[in-house]
């Protein structure tokens, strides 16, 4: 697996598409399928340009520039992340882009390590700048960063960061606590990252052959086909041009769909396209890993089920509510 942390660390974990033994269309079904590896032309890399949804913010690790942009990439611990904000005071992103990662106790096996409980960097920070390479911009101090009790680097890979002060000019959204993508899977998904907009890999030596941070700005990509939310470990996999042998076993807190993102997208928010496109943004994933296809481009992306977390991320909105004196949000509720 290539973990490329969004500071080069971005959990782009490169799988390729073939997918078997999907939950796919029907509420519970589980189908055969086999998807072919396809080209980076539905991927977040290179999508749309967005400055509509504000709540996607961008993250950065370690001290600020002196212009007040995210630091270089892999210099002082740093990373740069996509995340959402889901309360005036609470963002949700990406585990590892706040937390470092331990070995993988079976090395054919990515899903075999754990996070470490050690921050990247004690200093965090979120903002809805457009781009987080943007000087001058508006920056939040993260207060807190709470943490599921799972430690699986895929099951377990999302936070909520809590703010020292409340984002007053963007309204948040929330997330789906309801909906069990398992046996309600969209047809569709959409996401809104801050990832490159070009990375392109040689398969047989998976040297880079060139990429592209696009300046980090937030982008918007629509109507990527949903893959697999397995209701059990291994029910579906993809090829993995990565791994040894090439091939990714999907565990039950994860789900896949058609395209995915680069580094910096780590943390952005999935949404059901069903929701997304009435103007309703209910998260139902957050973005974790990215693939690659035999052409060495990305090809697919797997996100973290967050209804399975539900108790947990109620008790921290209800927390974040309490400090910011704000009702708990509708979303929130049992």
């Amino acid at each position: 697996m290539r973990l490329s942390h969004a500071s080069h660390f971005s959990f782009t974990l490169a799988f390729g598409i073939a997918l078997t033994g999907c939950t796919l269309a029907e509420p519970g079904s589980a189908k055969d399928e086999n998807v072919q590896p396809g080209t980076s032309s539905g991927a977040l890399i290179g999508a749309p340009l967005d400055q509509d949804h504000r709540f996607a913010v961008g993250i950065c690790t370690g001290v600020l520039n002196a212009d007040r942009s995210c630091p270089v990439p892999g210099t002082a611990n740093t990373s740069r992340c996509s995340g959402t904000l889901v309360g005036p005071n609470l963002v949700l992103t990406a585990r590892h882009c706040v937390e470092k990662m331990g070995a993988q106790s079976d090395p054919a096996d990515f899903c075999s390590a754990d996070f470490t409980g050690e921050k990247i960097n004690s200093t965090v920070q979120i903002t809805t700048n457009d781009s987080v390479l943007q000087p001058n911009g508006a920056w939040y101090g993260v207060q807190r960063i709470h943490t599921p009790s799972g430690k699986n680097v895929c099951n377990d890979d999302f936070v909520l960061l809590q703010l020292g002060l409340q984002v007053r000019d963007v309204v948040p959204v929330g997330i789906d606590l309801h909906r069990d993508i398992a046996q309600q899977p969209p047809a569709e998904v959409a996401i809104v990252g801050r990832g490159w907009i070009k990375e392109r890999y040689d398969s047989s030596t998976l040297e880079l052959i060139e990429s592209d941070n696009g300046g980090l700005t937030r982008r918007m990509l629509t109507h990527i086909p949903f893959m697999c939310a397995p209701a059990t470990d291994g029910a579906c996999s993809v090829v993995d041009y990565w791994s040894t042998p090439p091939v990714f076993h999907f565990r039950a807190g994860q789900l896949g769909y058609g395209a995915g993102g680069a580094p910096g997208d780590s943390g952005a928010g999935v949404y059901a396209q069903d929701s997304f496109g009435s103007g309703s943004y209910l998260a139902i994933s957050v973005h974790s890993t990215s693939t690659m296809a035999v052409d060495g481009l990305s090809s697919g992306g797997q996100g973290v089920r967050l209804h399975r977390h539900a108790p947990f991320i109620r008790q921290v909105v209800e927390h974040a509510a309490l400090v910011g004196r704000y009702p708990v949000p509708f979303w929130a509720e049992e």
